[in-house]
């Protein structure tokens, strides 16, 4: 099944920017789901941290391109129609493979170090993509964190 792509539009904005409040009440980027995500569970904090309206975002190019590119692969193509828990399976191995030499690069470094934070959380962006691309719901995310971990 091939999906039919939107036609570029006027003025050189794209479906990853918009307006302050038009971008978090339906923007697609990652960020915006999860401030609707926070919205919902804790409003009080949502509201704190609600940017100023009319302040224009957009979704970071390094994203969309990360996505796009792990979209496109054949692990992804091939995960997409299997039932949930051979995603989650497969996800979870590629959090604990990713994890691996990450942990071997952690250890020789010094605690709480650049470095450090970085080989601790350098699988969580690939991981939560991988989970995008695939099609996962938002409840299986809790197994692919405690596989990671």
């Amino acid at each position: 099944m091939k999906l039919k792509k939107k036609p570029p539009t006027q003025g050189g904005s794209s479906s990853h920017e918009a307006m302050s409040n038009d971008w978090l009440d339906t923007g697609n980027c990652p960020i915006a789901k999860s401030y609707r995500a926070v919205h919902n569970v804790l409003p009080l904090v949502a509201k704190y941290t609600q940017p100023p309206p009319g302040m224009k975002f957009k979704c970071p190019p390094a994203i969309v391109a990360a996505r796009a590119a792990l979209a496109r692969t054949a692990l992804v193509k091939n995960l997409r129609p299997q039932p949930l828990p051979a995603k989650m399976m497969v996800i979870a191995l590629m959090g604990m493979a990713a994890n691996v030499p990450l942990g071997v690069w952690r250890e020789h470094t010094m605690k709480f170090s650049l470095s450090w934070f970085v080989a601790v959380h350098a699988a969580v962006p690939f991981i939560a993509m991988l989970r995008k691309s695939v099609l996962m719901p938002k409840t299986a995310m809790a197994i692919t964190i405690a596989a990671s971990i």
